[in-house]
């Protein structure tokens, strides 16, 4: 029986999230919007109930895909 997520499922999660936010400012979305907002707190919600060792897969994955 698992009692949670999964380093895996966390990280993508993580890096669904970040594309999503990368997708709206590739299409030039107003940040301040609400689904721009939307998408930056889930992706807040996600760091947040991260483990260390998947925030670092994390910041590795964005770094490799060159985002900030």
């Amino acid at each position: 029986m698992m009692d949670g997520p999964t380093a895996a499922d966390t990280l993508a999660r993580l890096q669904q999230a970040q594309q999503r936010i990368e997708s709206l400012k590739v299409a030039g979305a107003d940040m301040t919007s609400q689904e721009a907002r939307r998408a930056v707190n889930t992706l807040i919600t996600q760091i947040r109930h991260a483990s260390p060792e998947v925030l670092a897969a994390f910041n590795a994955w964005k770094a490799e895909q060159g985002f900030r």
